[in-house]
């Protein structure tokens, strides 16, 4: 991964308001170099504009050497389908997001609406925005807007299609998997996430129509609809939510990772390294977790079943909980505390897939980033998931090994944009 001084993360900052966050960064830096005089009266839309002159106002003070307190704004390209082939460890899914080749920054909605044109020789023209639309809403589930967008079994539907399954194959075959995943009838659909967050998604069905009336008022009536907790057979609903639940993980993440307890990483580091050389001079054996009493234990549990490393255990972890964990956890969690312990904790701001913090940290924030994605490509956190929901673990024709393909999102430039 490429570093950028402060500096050059200010003029990315405001290129991506003013200019095009889809050229490389050196492009965005030098466009704000040769502009530099005249940047508080270039045309730029009227949504961006404010964004745009802090941005510059910023620039413009700390060329001054004044302090400033400005955060610098940067997004993961395509979220979902991001995620969605990373869990599923697909090549071309990632690349397509930013998270392979560094020296390359791609438009997963431009890519599939290319594919889908070449599969009709050239005949299907499509604004970015409804392509992005309509690829952000499949992979979530929805049928209906790319029907509303390509009309109803059309060839332009079907090469729409045809572009995603080619662009990102392994988050569209996902896609189909949780679609299948649905429990029939059930009152919810639970599961826990890796930080040991529990998702609990109650089964709402909407009653409409229902006729109220009312003694105080003559007798005067009136129509209400409200929702109930019923299953039903099928529902497209548990797309959106495993996904959501992974993006919302990934925040967490985010958060205690760049802002860390030096304090309670620098102590846990201390008893994991302990125990590691304990059990490496035969001294201590790893001791067998029956029931979960406390957090730690219940984060080490849950390991157990998705082998993905977190943040939180720092926080708790104590002498006695440490013998629960696996060696593989142990040195996990190592290398993790060696990673926060590289630098200072700092403070992030999250919107979504919009991440912002300081420009003095914003080489360390795109590493976090990076370091996070590389771990849910090692883990096995969509295996985990769907275990918990089915009993059924699935299986996918994966592009390449974890390790493999967590070595390549390291070296990721523009993962996040």
């Amino acid at each position: 991964m490429k570093f950028y001084t402060p500096f050059q993360w200010l003029c990315v900052d405001i290129a991506n308001q003013g200019y095009d966050d889809k050229k490389l960064f050196e492009e965005r830096v030098e466009w704000v170099k040769e502009n530099f005089a005249r940047l508080p009266y270039l045309n730029t839309s009227k949504k961006e504009r404010p964004l745009y002159l802090k941005a510059v106002n910023a620039l413009y003070r700390a060329c001054r050497g004044q302090q400033i307190g400005h955060m610098v704004g940067l997004d993961a390209t395509c979220s979902g389908m991001s995620i969605m082939s990373v869990v599923t460890k697909c090549f071309k899914g990632c690349l397509a997001t930013n998270l392979i080749d560094p020296d390359k920054r791609n438009d997963a909605y431009t890519m599939v609406t290319d594919a889908a044109s070449r599969m009709l020789e050239g005949d299907l023209i499509i604004d970015r925005n409804d392509a992005k639309q309509a690829t952000m809403t499949t992979l979530y589930g929805s049928q209906k807007t790319p029907r509303e967008i390509f009309g109803t079994d059309t060839e332009e539907l079907d090469a729409f299609y045809a572009g995603l399954v080619e662009v990102a194959p392994l988050a569209v075959e996902l896609l189909g998997d949780l679609r299948n995943a649905w429990q029939p009838y059930a009152l919810e659909h639970r599961w826990v996430c890796p930080d040991n967050f529990n998702v609990r998604i109650k089964v709402m069905q909407k009653v409409e129509g229902e006729r109220v009336e009312v003694d105080e008022l003559d007798g005067a009536t009136f129509t209400y609809d409200y929702y109930i907790n019923e299953g039903s057979k099928s529902d497209l609903k548990l797309v959106a939510n495993v996904t959501h639940s992974l993006d919302a993980y990934l925040l967490r993440s985010m958060e205690r990772r760049c802002n860390y307890n030096k304090s309670a990483v620098t102590k846990a580091l201390c008893l994991l390294l302990d125990e590691y050389k304990h059990r490496k001079s035969g001294f201590h054996v790893e001791w067998h977790l029956g029931e979960a009493v406390n957090l730690a234990q219940q984060l080490i549990a849950v390991w157990g079943g998705c082998e993905m490393p977190d943040a939180r255990l720092f926080d708790v972890l104590n002498e006695r909980d440490v013998r629960f964990m696996d060696d593989r956890h142990i040195a996990q969690m190592i290398a993790l505390a060696d990673q926060l312990l590289e630098r200072e904790p700092f403070e992030i701001v999250t919107v979504h897939d919009e991440f912002k913090c300081h420009p003095n940290n914003c080489n360390w924030m795109r590493l976090t980033y990076a370091q996070i994605m590389a771990d849910l490509a090692r883990a096995r956190v969509l295996e985990d998931i769907y275990e918990q929901i089915t009993g059924m673990t699935p299986t996918y024709e994966k592009s390449m090994d974890g390790d493999e393909l967590a070595a390549l999102i390291l070296e990721s430039n523009y993962a996040l944009s």
